[in-house]
């Protein structure tokens, strides 16, 4: 056979016609050294057709394995044919078919690799990995993936592991939803006694990335519902499934874990979903969980220094607390400065001595709906001293259109208090409340005079009757 049948050969759509030219007892070997273009055609075809006897007697023969072996497995692995290329790596045995494959197939082998790992190819996975050492936590990767404990196994016991690189195979099975194989590693980790609850941190991850299989089976396990992790590279912060799952924003997981009773009680999952503005989650937290007292003031705290009113609305509409909380939380809304919402607190609030306090920050604040409100349910203006007293917070916020309504609701000794203590503590300011209790002194004077004027009429008219009865 010469040069020209050799490349009408290559040319050839018939694979059997290609294997009789090649076993014709007349067939050079040299021709596919000097004619390596129709070499490689004659080998893609080859593989093509899953021709693993041909192939591999053609090395037999003299077929250099050093220029040709890698077409052949190039080939085999393109076209998926997985056995083809385990069948030529058990009889072939080159260093120099390894050197090339490595130095020239290094960004192909990552697809050679995922597609010895789905077909679980222990032959191929050793060729690859022994070539190139830097992908075998790309292998571990591909396994958790794929959901494969043999593979993943077989890969893993092929060279030891740091505790660190063990804690991230732990995190990529929960986050890909391995469970059995996040299981299997744990039964065969070589560290695991040394590792920080990994289980929990995995159960914690799992609720983060919504993989609600891997949360069953941890709780099968043994695992705490409300078991919780130092967040990595957030020194000192905390978090539980629940708070996880709120903050990814995975309701269906959210669900799940609250049908498993999690706590909302522990670094309130409740709030959680308030800062990151998911109302919905908080909504059905409120609505199906048991939030304590203390959770639900957090809640209303963040939501008042907020100043965020659906947040507000949504507390109010789905949460219930007793009267003296309502005080602390309206107090609260008044130093904020946050009016409108204090017009929601004040009705839930028995008026008791901590209501002085919030008329005094509502009187700062210059809220008069809020200030009539606690003036009608009973607040009084001067109970927890001169200093804190609803005059002086409308003196030093400056708010004095307030002060005709607070003085309708002091005496005349406790006007003299206050009266001295604004003189010598704000001076300058003590001429506005001057004018206004003056007025009210006359005021007080025209109504006595009146009803003096009054008292006058009917005397005079009862006199005027007793007179007309004679």
């Amino acid at each position: 056979m010469n040069g020209i049948k050799f490349k009408e050969i290559s040319e050839t759509k018939d694979v059997e016609l290609i294997c009789h030219s090649l076993n014709e007892a007349n067939f050079d070997i040299s021709l596919f050294n000097a004619d390596g273009r129709s070499a490689h055609v004659i080998l893609r075809k080859l593989v093509a057709a899953n021709k693993s006897p041909e192939i591999n007697q053609l090395f037999k023969n003299g077929l250099d394995i050093g220029r040709f072996g890698e077409a052949v497995l190039t080939n085999a692995f393109h076209y998926n044919n997985i056995k083809l290329a385990e069948c030529f790596l058990s009889e072939q045995d080159c260093p120099t078919l390894n050197v090339l494959f490595l130095k020239r197939n290094y960004v192909n082998a990552r697809e050679y690799l995922a597609s010895a790992i789905v077909h679980k190819s222990n032959i191929c996975l050793d060729f690859i990995l022994s070539n190139i050492p830097a992908l075998f936590r790309e292998a571990l990767s591909h396994a958790i993936v794929e959901g494969d404990t043999d593979i993943f196994e077989y890969v893993y016991r092929k060279r030891y592991l740091s505790i660190n690189e063990i804690t991230e195979l732990f995190t990529q099975c929960a986050k890909e939803g391995a469970l059995e194989v996040l299981l299997h590693l744990h039964s065969i980790s070589r560290y695991v006694e040394f590792l920080k609850n990994p289980l929990d941190e995995s159960f914690v991850v799992a609720a983060e990335h919504g993989q609600i299989t891997v949360l069953e089976g941890l709780l099968s396990k043994g695992v705490s519902i409300d078991c919780s992790i130092c967040l990595a590279g957030e020194v000192g912060r905390m978090a539980t499934a629940l708070t996880s799952a709120v903050n990814s924003n995975h309701s269906e997981c959210v669900q799940f874990l609250i049908s498993k009773e999690a706590s909302l009680n522990k670094f309130n999952p409740i709030m959680e979903a308030l800062d990151k503005g998911y109302l919905h989650i908080a909504e059905y937290l409120l609505k199906n969980g048991e939030p304590s007292e203390k959770t639900l003031k957090e809640c209303w705290d963040f939501a008042i220094y907020s100043n965020d009113m659906k947040q507000v609305e949504l507390l109010d509409d789905n949460s219930s607390l007793r009267r003296g909380t309502y005080a602390q939380i309206l107090e609260a809304s008044f130093k904020c400065g946050t009016n409108t919402i204090s017009t929601i607190l004040i009705p839930k609030v028995k008026v008791e001595p901590s209501c002085s306090e919030s008329l005094y920050y509502a009187c700062i604040n210059n809220c008069l709906p809020s200030v009539e409100m606690l003036l009608q349910q009973g607040a009084k203006v001067l109970d927890s001293g001169v200093d804190a007293c609803a005059i002086t917070g409308a003196i030093d916020g400056e708010n004095h259109s307030l002060l005709p309504l607070l003085l309708e609701h002091v005496s005349n000794e406790e006007i003299m208090q206050i009266q001295y203590y604004i003189h010598r503590t704000f001076p300058e300011r003590a001429v506005y409340l001057d004018e206004f209790i003056q007025a009210k002194y006359l005021q007080q004077e025209l109504e006595q005079n009146v009803s003096k004027l009054d008292e006058n009429k009917k005397i005079k008219q009862y006199e005027h009757d007793a007179v007309n009865s004679l």
